[in-house]
């Protein structure tokens, strides 16, 4: 029996953890997975040779294993879910492509894993960032190690940066740009070395944002829907229900619906405060509603599958705002401001499109945690829920954190 997903990814950018396998909605939104890993995670630890937990849709005729950047192997039938990896030990970088009938790829899918010679041996590794990053400061760094390490000392191009346990999230702010390498090493109790490793990133400057009354916006908006489970969480499959808890309209077509019940998802409900908020202030200002910087009516549902997300680990209203002008990404952690609309993915592969409201933090000011307000069954429907960097399986995925800032109508582009 041929082994075939289909994801419906309006509804995969709702995914609780951990991850699940929605069917495809009536609306036009799904898709096929093409292919997907799904075990192990990305940053994990593991003995060669080791098994590789492999999804594959009806666009994938066959399946090539690559290391390193290298073809490994004969090409395998998408009906093999497990694939046994042998590689060297070593940070390495495994990828599965998808390849149609005529051996072109249509699909792949990568993590990075730290492959050890026995299982015995003592190691530290980098749950995040990965190999060959490119990423804005200030940058997530989560080191994990084996039993045995005590105590992690990061350094960045040689430079002594911070002293850390295994799984602690460090927020690491530094003004170099450019290459520069990531170096961790793992001592014992006493001090001494017992493995170390390192990782080459690209450090870039985050293009800054000017600060948004949409944001203020939004969040006054928030403060008027009830937080008691009057809008319940509720993630259906097979669907074209928009996840909206009520009908909006735009040109005299329905662009938002309330499906009939009192619930929603995360991807309806960031769509709903985002066109209520701009009703709002079209009303006050004057301007007329069904025109939004010009978008015709299929414009605008163009945008909501942007914003609902195209691609799993794909951006969402941050796309969604940016490519019509109607506001901006936020690169940098450090610049993202309550009432950022927010993509993010876990490590276990769902993800969840939120307003953003602020970070949890550690006494030495290391962001821990994510704090935000959308639909989850977390807080019983639409309410506030914050969840974690770390090293587990469902930990916030830094590098996979899409922000994006809605502009004000005198600011659009």
């Amino acid at each position: 029996m041929r082994f075939t997903w289909m994801i419906s990814l309006l509804l995969s950018a709702c995914a609780p953890s951990p991850q699940t396998r929605p069917l495809p909605d009536a609306d036009g939104f799904a898709q096929s997975v093409d292919v997907r890993i799904t075990d192990p995670a990305d940053g994990a630890v593991v003995t060669s040779p080791f098994s590789m937990s492999v999804e594959a849709g009806d666009d994938v005729a066959k399946l090539q294993l690559v290391i390193d950047g290298e073809a490994v192997g004969r090409p395998l039938s998408p009906d093999d879910r497990r694939v046994l990896v042998t590689a060297d030990p070593g940070r390495r970088r495994v990828t599965i492509q998808g390849l149609d009938l005529d051996g072109a790829t249509v699909s792949e899918d990568t993590l990075r894993v730290t492959v050890l010679a026995e299982a015995d041996e003592e190691y530290v590794a980098f749950a995040t960032p990965y190999d060959d990053a490119a990423v804005f400061s200030p940058v997530q760094v989560v080191p994990t190690a084996s039993e045995g390490v005590a105590e992690i000392e990061l350094s960045l191009d040689g430079e002594l940066v911070a002293v850390v346990s295994p799984g602690d999230v460090t927020t690491l702010r530094t003004a170099k740009l450019g290459a520069v390498t990531l170096s961790a090493r793992g001592l014992d109790a006493e001090g001494a070395t017992l493995t170390e490793t390192s990782l080459d990133l690209t450090l870039k400057a985050p293009t800054a944002v000017p600060e948004s009354a949409f944001n203020q916006r939004i969040l006054d908006l928030i403060e008027t829907y009830p937080t008691d489970g009057t809008y319940t969480y509720y993630w259906p499959s097979g669907t074209s229900w928009s996840g909206s808890t009520r009908d909006l309209y735009y040109q005299e077509t329905r662009v938002a619906d309330d499906g009939g019940f009192s619930s929603c998802y995360c991807s309806g409900i960031t769509w709903e405060l985002y066109l209520q908020s701009w009703q709002g202030i079209a009303a006050e200002q004057g301007l007329n509603y069904d025109d939004l910087h010009g978008l015709s009516v299929s414009e605008l549902m163009s945008m909501r599958v942007d914003w609902y997300v195209r691609e799993l680990d794909g951006p969402g209203p941050d796309v969604a705002l940016s490519a019509r002008g109607l506001g901006a990404r936020v690169e940098s952690l450090d610049d993202l401001r309550p009432g950022d609309l927010v993509q993010f993915w876990r490590t276990s592969g769902s993800g969840h499109t939120v307003v953003f409201m602020g970070f949890e933090e550690d006494d030495a000011g290391n962001l821990t945690g994510l704090r935000y307000v959308s639909c989850q069954g977390a807080s019983d429907g639409f309410g506030v829920n914050t969840e974690r960097f770390g090293d587990f399986s469902g930990a916030i995925d830094p590098l996979l954190i899409y922000a994006g800032r809605a502009a004000m109508p005198d600011a659009w582009r």
